[in-house]
């Protein structure tokens, strides 16, 4: 939902609104591999490189500030890259700075840029929630430091291919936790690229041999509580080298008819078997169930199209099988006598078989799709970006 209908949606008397955390975190990554940033006004070299720039760009960020105007409330600052939620999160790995812009200055003198340097920042526009005007604020707090950001935003299918072909300078970016374990996380986007996960969006190549080593240590390790102890070093390493800038965590709350309950899912994904309609009219069928053809928002597993067998994609007999049976019926009628008979209680038995089966592939159907139909909010298709 648009987190500026939220409250509006909080007042309707026919809606209630449940509330929930996303475990997907967004956040900033940038180039520290190029020798030099294309486009840059610095030459010869990548500032990226420098654990002090990053550290700035970091410091500069005033995530509270952006949960309150931007989010409306609706997001969780993050200094880590994993949410609440995730194996491996903590809260207290996870506190904020209070944004230092005199501090972040300080850093960038130290490093060689007293007055800034110009780089290009780019950026999503309709994949998360208000993801352009997350940039545009980011765009105007690096240039109190003398940082200049230049901000080019595009939809989400021009996007990904090109910073997948590593043509950015700095990128924001999502990442959900399918595993609901930091690793996955970390093995994606911290780890040096190799082959297979290793590094498969680590967008900005990063490369830290020691983090490398940690990472593959929890992926073999089996005791739990070591697991766990090399989970939060990796994080809490990734965070004091600033390899990236998270923003928040998001949240996504969920709008919905005031008869309907349900169990809010982290992986922004409602299910129905979590979900009930109360005060349901008995004998009648949801409105839901009245129409065969699902939504094009509707999930592929929940709603694939039935064919094939004595139905076609309506769940009604075809037209050739329909005339067979009354060509059989009426030459049973000429014939008549005992075969006559016969065929007929077949047939009868045949339709009788028909409206059974009919009734097991409508009612399930009916039943997993009705409580989805009655939510005022969207169901996401699950992803890590």
């Amino acid at each position: 939902m648009p987190t500026q209908d939220v409250a509006r949606l909080r007042q309707m008397p026919n809606l209630k609104v449940v509330d929930g955390v996303e475990v997907r975190t967004i956040f900033i990554g940038m180039d520290q591999f190029s020798n030099e940033l294309a486009g840059s006004n610095v030459k010869g070299k990548n500032p990226f490189k420098d654990a002090r720039v990053r550290k700035a760009l970091n410091l500069a960020v005033d995530r509270v500030g952006i949960q309150r105007s931007i989010m409306r409330g609706l997001s969780i600052p993050a200094a880590i890259m994993v949410a609440p939620g995730v194996n491996g999160h903590s809260k207290d790995l996870d506190k904020v700075a209070v944004a230092d812009a005199k501090a972040a200055k300080k850093l960038l003198a130290e490093a060689g840029y007293p007055n800034g340097f110009e780089f290009t920042l780019d950026c999503p526009n309709n994949r998360y929630v208000n993801d352009e005007e997350v940039c545009q604020a980011l765009v105007s707090m690096w240039a109190r430091i003398g940082v200049k950001a230049k901000l080019n935003a595009m939809p989400f299918a021009t996007f990904i291919p090109k910073i997948l072909k590593h043509d950015t300078n700095a990128y924001l970016l999502g990442w959900g936790v399918a595993t609901y374990d930091a690793l996955y996380s970390l093995q994606s986007l911290v780890r040096t690229k190799t082959t297979g996960a290793d590094g498969n969006f680590n967008l900005g190549r990063v490369s830290n041999a020691k983090l490398d080593q940690m990472i593959d240590a929890a992926r073999i390790e089996t005791d739990v509580a070591k697991r766990d102890a090399m989970l939060r070093d990796a994080l809490k390493m990734t965070a004091d080298e600033a390899l990236y800038v998270p923003i928040h965590h998001q949240m996504r709350p969920w709008a919905m008819k005031k008869n309907i309950t349900t169990s809010h899912r982290s992986d922004d994904r409602p299910e129905a078997r979590f979900t009930r309609a109360l005060n349901a009219v008995p004998g009648r069928l949801p409105r839901a169930c009245m129409a065969r053809s699902a939504p094009a928002s509707a999930s592929r597993r929940d709603h694939a199209p039935r064919g094939g067998g004595y139905f076609g994609s309506a769940g009604a007999p075809a037209l050739g099988k329909l005339s067979l049976r009354i060509g059989l019926v009426v030459g049973a009628l000429f014939l008549g006598g005992l075969f006559g008979l016969l065929a007929l209680l077949g047939l009868l038995a045949l339709a009788l078989f028909e409206l059974v089966v009919r009734l097991l592939h409508r009612i399930p159907l009916c039943l997993r799709r009705s409580p989805v139909h009655e939510f005022a909010g969207r169901a996401s298709t699950p992803a890590a970006q």
